[in-house]
């Protein structure tokens, strides 16, 4: 749990890099901060080529007013011992800047086992709360990393990095906040879970967006992933709400496990080359809830098992279209159900599951000037997808793959 900022302050403060500490519990020595005292501290001002250590036992409550911190040769905030609990004052604007060159070296082949590979880094927690704006560069590799767990409520952050965005090692947990992120790697990364509760983030990333070596869950809030290897990843992959739209190269959402759907919007653009998928899996795909538009190629496409208790159906065109093309889905009636026209990629293949469609019902699906009759049913992902094989308007898959 995070905990807010209460009590007496130790007030550090910055103006033309000269430090002036009142209260207990830090020192300095050159451009270095070292904080050996669990207590509440407020930095403001700006430090050029600084460092602020943490070596305490117990909380350490870092309240940024204003603070603005940067460093091209070591990480600007470590936290050596002690749990890293930093509220975003209202109204503030602060910044973390790791200027040094990204490392390329591949992981775990450095010989430098004491390096500190983030902007801000900690062996400990690290919890961050607030109203305030905080930028971070991660230059030399993470923004964000704590080698246990890295808990996010509030805040509104602009975060680079040459390696990965935020990444808690143990579990990554976002409550709330808003976020920009732009990442060589991952966006948001853990070696174990990954739990997006809520909050708003736009992300454009030259691998994951979101990657948990565990499990992936997402329960609310808005995933804007505008560029992305793969968007979502995990051993399992738990979609509980929120809206999501995925722009992948690679596989959209790809679980090594099981993935489960009981909530949410969800849109997956792409990929359109035939190698990957809209949705992978390993093991079974269920969805009980929500809504999901998935386009893509094909090749290695998949929908849901046979205990999905919500319908889902499958659409083939003959050829390829470009993104742009209006999907529109109708009942019998001629009612409309669904109509997107938000693809960038080009696909030949529709997936699409909403509570408004009906287990054994026809429906019209259209793609530009495509159009067949498809049975909507709850067995769709039983084997990878087929490409097609002819016929007027495509193909269509209501029931199980494999004819």
């Amino acid at each position: 749990k995070i905990q807010k900022v209460q009590g007496t302050q130790t007030a550090i403060n910055v103006e033309n890099n000269n430090i002036t500490i009142t209260g207990e519990g830090a020192s300095s020595e050159g451009n270095i901060i070292t904080i050996n005292k669990a207590g509440n501290y407020r930095l403001s001002g700006k430090l050029d080529e600084g460092q602020i250590v943490v070596n305490a036992d117990g909380e350490v409550n870092l309240n940024l007013d204003n603070f603005a911190i940067s460093n091209s040769k070591d990480a600007p905030i470590v936290g050596k011992t002690g749990n890293l609990n930093i509220n975003l004052a209202d109204g503030s604007d602060n910044k973390i800047s790791d200027t040094r060159a990204a490392n390329t070296q591949t992981e775990n082949s450095s010989n430098d086992s004491k390096t500190y590979d983030a902007a801000l880094y900690s062996e400990a927690d690290i919890n961050i709360s607030g109203s305030g704006t905080l930028v971070v560069e991660g230059g030399y590799e993470d923004a964000i990393h704590s080698k246990s767990n890295l808990n996010i409520e509030g805040g509104n952050y602009s975060i680079t990095a040459s390696h990965h965005g935020l990444n808690g090692k143990k579990t990554l947990v976002v409550k709330g906040g808003k976020f920009e992120i732009t990442t060589v790697e991952d966006a948001l990364h853990s070696k174990g879970d990954v739990i997006f509760e809520n909050g708003e983030v736009n992300i454009n990333a030259g691998d994951d967006a979101l990657h948990a070596d565990n499990t992936l869950t997402v329960k609310d809030g808005k995933i804007n992933i505008t560029a992305s290897n793969e968007g979502l990843e995990g051993i399992t992959v738990n979609i509980e709400g929120g809206d999501i739209l995925v722009n992948s190269t690679d596989d959209g959402i790809d679980s090594n496990g099981d993935l489960n759907v009981s909530g949410g919007n969800i849109l997956v653009d792409g990929p359109s080359n035939g190698g990957n998928a809209s949705i992978d899996y390993d093991g079974t795909a269920t969805i009980t809830g929500g809504s999901i538009l998935a386009t893509g190629n094909s090749g290695m496409f998949q929908g849901f098992n046979n205990n999905s208790s919500q319908p889902s159906i499958i659409y083939y065109l003959n050829n390829n279209v470009n993104g742009g093309e209006t999907i529109k889905i109708s009942d019998e009636s001629g009612k409309e159900v669904f109509t997107s026209s938000d693809q960038t990629q080009s696909y030949n293949a529709v997936l699409y599951s909403s509570a408004d469609l009906e287990s054994g019902k026809t429906y019209k699906v259209s793609v530009g000037s495509s159009e067949s009759s498809v049975t909507a049913g709850n067995s769709q992902g039983d084997s990878f997808g087929q490409p097609p094989q002819g016929g007027r308007g495509g193909n269509s898959q209501g029931g199980n793959f494999g004819q």
